[in-house]
């Protein structure tokens, strides 16, 4: 089933199995994969959870579309819906997207929350303590509100699963899909607090994405969309290393799996990129969905390859500001899928249609750090227990096979500094 065919996950889910069952060879195994899926994703307390409270929080009459009981697109609503809950609500934010935000809807100026926490500075373990022991001491407490992009949800989900507390994200950016993903990636923050790995927690009760603050993002700034788009193009080269490390672990392919992200690499090349956001949104979001259900159903590797290595381990040769994470992913996608004997060409045009930056400039990286992180990407990946491409080449011919694929990608001008 076509990603532009399916009206929510549940659709594209039924689609994908009925349209692909009897291509496959072994229909009893492709049937259990289904199941699999449907158990984890709509037979779960958090569903149940989740449909309760969007229930309660958003009107029919508000809804442009749900993709899940959790994630619901909206028009001109969030700033009702912290009106609505505001007295009972601890909201995180940070600079950046609590001016952003509360410069379309006032609400968030004019409606104090019961404890407002600023994660811009000074923030600290500490203060993520004080906040677990603030709701475990509350009972007037019965929200924890993100307000931003995916380090102040990442926090927000950390805390939810220190204290079960019910979570609402009013996503301001698209450049990650934190909003709708049960991991919790350790940040430096948390990772203060004993938590050296992803932890597996539960997304957002409930995420609203207002498509009248997204369409000023886009206008404004559609880095921070288009980013997002490159860690769906992950898919690519994650998919090629996870099927090789269940071939040498002797594990079954899921092929289920494998026929939804046949899907969304389609989508990528062939979705019309228009300046009305809200006309190829939904579609965007559900990839998103779709992708952090996967990682739910199959952990991580789906998702998240030697690209995602790549991506990690170049982030801490940063000299500056933080490089957008998606552009990172697109970039370490064109290299690994050379790598991996892949078609990079291909991949490459449909990045570049994405419209994510070729240049290491505009990605905000030089070539000696991403050699470094190159470099690195093989350690990354012990670390994290992840079999990838990288794993098969010898240990002392990776930093040469790393150098000639980046060397070729630039002549061949691909990629440029």
């Amino acid at each position: 089933m076509k990603i532009t065919a399916a009206k929510d996950l549940r659709d594209l889910i039924d689609g994908t199995f009925k349209s692909n069952l009897r291509k496959i060879k072994s229909q009893s195994e492709f049937n259990l994969q289904y199941q699999k899926a449907i158990e984890k994703t709509f037979q779960s307390d958090f569903f149940s959870k989740s449909k309760e409270i969007s229930t309660e929080l958003v009107p029919k009459s508000q809804i442009n579309y749900q993709i899940l009981p959790s994630v619901i697109a909206v028009t001109n609503y969030i700033g009702h819906c912290w009106q609505d809950i505001y007295g009972e609500s601890i909201l995180i934010s940070d600079n950046e997207a609590f001016d952003f935000a509360s410069s379309i809807f006032t609400e968030f100026k004019e409606k104090q929350a019961f404890q407002f926490i600023n994660i811009s500075s000074s923030f600290s373990e500490q203060n993520i303590q004080n906040i677990i022991e603030m709701i475990r001491g509350n009972s007037n407490i019965k929200y924890i509100v993100a307000l931003g992009g995916g380090r102040v949800m990442d926090i927000q989900k950390f805390i939810g699963y220190k204290t079960n507390i019910t979570m609402i994200a009013f996503p301001t950016s698209l450049a990650s899909h934190v909003y709708a993903s049960p991991k919790i990636h350790a940040l430096p923050v948390i990772k203060k607090l004993g938590y050296e790995l992803t932890i597996d927690g539960t997304p957002p009760h409930l995420a609203l994405l207002d498509l009248s603050m997204l369409q000023k993002l886009f206008e404004d700034n559609p880095r921070l969309i288009y980013a997002g788009l490159g860690d769906i193009s992950a898919f690519y080269t994650a998919r090629s290393d996870w099927i090789l490390s269940l071939e040498k672990s002797g594990k079954v392919r899921n092929y289920f799996v494998e026929a939804l992200i046949e899907q969304v690499i389609y989508w990528l090349s062939s979705f019309p990129i228009v300046k009305n956001f809200k006309d190829w949104s939904m579609h965007y979001h559900l990839c998103q969905v779709l992708l952090c259900n996967i990682t739910d159903w199959e952990g991580s590797p789906p998702a998240s390859g030697s690209e995602h290595l790549f991506a990690l381990s170049v982030e801490k040769y940063t000299k500056e500001d933080m490089p957008l994470h998606g552009e990172l992913v697109a970039l370490g996608v064109i290299i690994m899928s050379l790598i991996q004997s892949n078609d990079y060409e291909y991949i490459s045009r449909i990045i570049r249609r994405l419209k994510l930056p070729m240049s290491l400039a505009t990605i905000g990286v030089d070539k000696a750090a991403v050699i470094s992180g190159l470099h690195d990407s093989l350690q990354t990946g012990l670390s994290k227990n992840r079999y990838t491409v990288l794993n098969e080449i010898n240990e002392s011919e990776l930093n040469s096979e790393f150098d000639k694929a980046l060397n070729q990608l630039i002549s061949e001008k691909i990629i440029f500094h």
